[in-house]
């Protein structure tokens, strides 16, 4: 069955229950310790309608959108803001510890976090830097949640043929793979990046990456263009 990737928390929240292979039980555990939520958050999210606030929202964003689903309550978050809230997500430093770096109010680097306004270039300068001493860290909780939760990681030299994975795990992670990719593919795209910027880009994916994913994605957008691409590599 093809899954719809935008909706509401409480959609989102009772699908992930009733469609985890572990079971509901071990899905909603699995909520609560990403969220650090208790369990009448869980009924407050999925029964009553009401929206996370503070910590557990930027949290709940988080874990929705690793499994996939792309929350319509939410707003829109990408780009340094979105990676140094992970830091927050995975507990690796708090948001005061933050600010404190970046040399802001922390109810304003929250602000951020939550989408609520856009940083100024030179925040946002600050933030690429900070979450560069962090990235190492993001990653490998990443990669440990994933495993978690069933859904492929991939590193350099995977055999893409052979992940162990179920096959929903692998539609659901690279649709919301996809979903981050548009907003940050059309602002470098744009003219607000330059020529240099763009060849800069194809240098910092090892592999012609950009090439290939392009045309990965071109695959994808048709069964006669998937047959035309297996030709052309033949």
């Amino acid at each position: 069955m093809e899954k719809d990737f935008k909706g509401t928390i409480a959609k989102y929240l009772n699908d992930f229950f009733e469609t985890f292979t572990g079971g509901k039980e071990s899905a909603k555990k699995i909520v609560t310790d990403f969220t650090g939520a208790k369990g009448g958050s869980l009924h407050d999210w999925t029964v009553k309608g009401l929206k996370p606030i503070g910590i557990r929202s930027i949290k709940l964003r988080c874990f929705l959108s690793l499994v996939g689903y792309s929350v319509t309550e939410f707003p829109k978050l990408s780009g340094p803001a979105l990676d140094l809230s992970k830091i927050v997500v995975y507990d690796i430093d708090s948001i005061e510890g933050l600010a404190d770096k970046i040399g802001l109010n922390p109810k304003t680097l929250a602000g951020y976090f939550r989408g609520d306004a856009n940083p100024s270039s030179d925040i946002v300068r600050s933030m690429e830097t900070v979450y560069a001493r962090f990235e190492v860290q993001v990653r490998e909780h990443e990669d440990e949640w994933k495993r978690t939760l069933n859904i492929p990681v991939l590193t350099e030299g995977s055999n893409v043929h052979h992940l162990n994975a179920p096959k929903d795990a692998i539609l659901s992670s690279l649709a919301g793979q996809i979903s981050a990719i548009l907003p940050l593919a059309t602002i470098v795209a744009s003219d607000d990046f330059s020529l240099d910027d763009r060849n800069n880009l194809r240098k910092m994916v090892p592999n012609k990456g950009v090439f290939e994913v392009s045309n990965l994605l071109n695959a994808l957008c048709s069964e006669t263009a998937r047959k035309l691409s297996r030709k052309g590599g033949k």
